[in-house]
């Protein structure tokens, strides 16, 4: 290239004397040309320090970035350290390399796109759990782009889920037949049963609905079983775990074992709080996840 000749598409292109179309293709497109032509533009452009044509201005032609937005319920931090949520992300990972696409993590807090709306460079979004914002879902529907949600459901868009009303009601069920005693004292610890960000018992009139959250779906499937069974089950043993803190879990169940009436019935909606339950020294009789 000539001296002090930026290595733009354009430039790149009139010195190898090939179309802006052809040197496009060599990155986003390589089956459109000869691996020979191919391997010729790339080495070129790796000599010149030419990276391929800009996100930006290809986003402005195409309205495509290649990049999908993965919304995640809790905080970046939280998810990357919660085993499932890195199974998800490893699978969803899988997908997108097979078709060379790439993925942007974003965190539920509308706050981090009020300055640099990161959020609009992605063709689409997969809603992994329910956002506790409401304006997420509402600002996503705005952009006018594929939309998928992942264990909830949202208005009439795509989503992944199982039953797990059934599934809670089954284990609950389980729970109580396998129990030796005469009368079940049930204690739930549930997750993102409501909007506030912290550990307490529920308070009935701030929980999520059940068509917007698999926690409330979950907590209605235990209630179902623990009723045909003439188990009383109060607000009072309805516990939300936030965040997963081993410190907050441990004060949880010594109130528990100190309690009037101890429980001997613990359901637990994470495999994660269950094993902090077994680590705190609970001696709860029966532990069901």
């Amino acid at each position: 290239m000539k001296k002090n000749l930026k290595p733009t598409l354009k430039n790149i292109a009139s010195q190898l004397g090939v179309s802006t179309a052809t040197i496009s293709n060599a990155f986003n497109k390589p089956d459109q040309l000869s691996a020979k032509l191919r391997d010729a533009i790339l080495q070129y452009c790796e000599e010149v320090g030419y990276l391929g044509p800009s996100m930006a201005t290809r986003s402005l032609r195409t309205g495509k970035t290649g990049a999908y937005g993965i919304i995640l319920s809790d905080d970046l931090s939280q998810s990357l350290m919660n085993p499932v949520a890195n199974q998800f992300l490893s699978a969803i990972a899988a997908v997108f390399d097979e078709q060379h696409v790439n993925m942007l993590l974003l965190a539920s807090d509308p706050q981090n796109y009020l300055v640099n709306q990161i959020d609009t460079l992605a063709d689409g979004f997969i809603v992994y759990g329910q956002p506790k914002d409401s304006r997420i879902l509402i600002r996503l529907e705005k952009q006018n782009k594929p939309i998928v949600t992942v264990d909830f459901a949202y208005k009439d868009y795509p989503s992944i889920n199982i039953d797990n009303h059934d599934a809670t009601y089954r284990i609950a069920k389980y729970a109580i037949e396998k129990s030796q005693a005469s009368i079940i004292h049930p204690v739930v610890l549930g997750l993102h049963l409501m909007r506030d960000n912290h550990s307490t018992s529920i308070d009935h009139n701030k929980l999520f609905n059940p068509l917007e959250s698999i926690s409330r779906c979950r907590l209605e499937g235990y209630k179902q079983a623990l009723e045909e069974a003439n188990i009383e089950l109060t607000e009072q043993s309805i516990w939300q775990i936030e965040p997963y803190e081993e410190r907050i879990i441990k004060t949880i169940i010594r109130g528990i074992i100190s309690a009037t009436e101890p429980v001997n019935l613990l359901l637990c909606m994470s495999d994660k709080i269950a094993i902090r339950c077994f680590r705190s020294g609970s001696r709860v009789t029966n532990q069901h996840t």
